[in-house]
């Protein structure tokens, strides 16, 4: 899947420095992590971390995260170290987590589709392209990892809100 991660953000990742990647990260995320690394590219709204966030785990209603990723509204996304998972972790007072992918690279893949396979394919006439745009990201994403577009989920909000666009 690796390869389809480089592909989906057209090489634009750089690799992390395995000096700022937490020992607690499992070790398949650690090797992805310094072997394929995180997008470096522009992506509206969100925007991957490189730096001591990696390997300073944080709390947040009562698992441990390493932050891989905030969005521009300061939501944070962050890796479950006991189960390799990407939530969503809505402000540090909130009380909410939501879902996101179940790994890492599934992330950083969907985020890569969605940043650019969507992004292209409906740039030429979002009024005639959005609904069918959607309905390819959500196929994509589903046929990759099912349980990150399932009901409540991180993507099914987002891909829910396109599609009300």
């Amino acid at each position: 899947m690796s390869i389809e991660v480089i592909e989906a953000w057209r090489g634009d990742l750089t690799p992390i420095s395995p000096d700022l990647v937490s020992p607690e990260v499992p070790a398949e995320t650690a090797e992805f992590l310094t072997t394929v690394g995180l997008p470096t590219a522009e992506d509206e709204d969100v925007v991957f971390v490189h730096d001591e966030r990696l390997s300073a785990p944080i709390e947040h209603l009562g698992r441990r995260y390493v932050l891989v990723a905030v969005d521009v509204i300061g939501f944070r996304f962050g890796l479950d170290l006991e189960t390799g998972v990407v939530d969503i972790l809505y402000g540090p007072r909130s009380q909410e987590r939501r879902f996101a992918n179940s790994s890492l690279e599934l992330f950083v893949l969907a985020r890569g589709l969605f940043t650019y396979d969507f992004a292209e394919f409906v740039a030429p006439d979002p009024d005639e392209r959005l609904e069918e745009g959607v309905e390819r990201l959500e196929k994509s994403i589903e046929e990759r990892d099912p349980p990150a577009v399932a009901s409540d989920t991180y993507w099914r909000l987002l891909l829910d809100g396109l599609g009300e666009s």
